[in-house]
């Protein structure tokens, strides 16, 4: 199944490698391990992570405090976000 990240999705991905980055090297690079393992995950397991809205589904990253916020079709997997679970609930993006 394709795999497409919305322009939201890649820029909070691109923030969130670099402010790790800025702190911890290896952990960004654990990061970046994590979350291209996740994307590859969900092209296999569509349907893994917990419907949280009608159409909108949430995968917890297990080693990192971040979700990955995503839509399945019937022919890809649309990344809408890649959320720090330590931001505001109110800030999540709109499903």
């Amino acid at each position: 199944m394709k795999l497409v990240i919305s322009e939201r999705a890649q820029d909070e991905y691109e923030a969130a490698f670099a402010y790790i980055y800025e702190r911890n090297q290896a952990a960004a690079l654990a990061f970046y391990d994590t979350v291209e393992t996740a994307f590859y995950n969900l092209t296999v397991f569509p349907l893994h992570g917990r419907e949280v809205m009608p159409g909108v589904r949430r995968l917890v990253l297990q080693t990192f405090p971040y979700l990955i916020f995503y839509r399945v079709t019937k022919d890809r997997i649309e990344i809408i976000s890649i959320f720090a679970s330590a931001r505001n609930p109110d800030d999540q993006p709109d499903r």
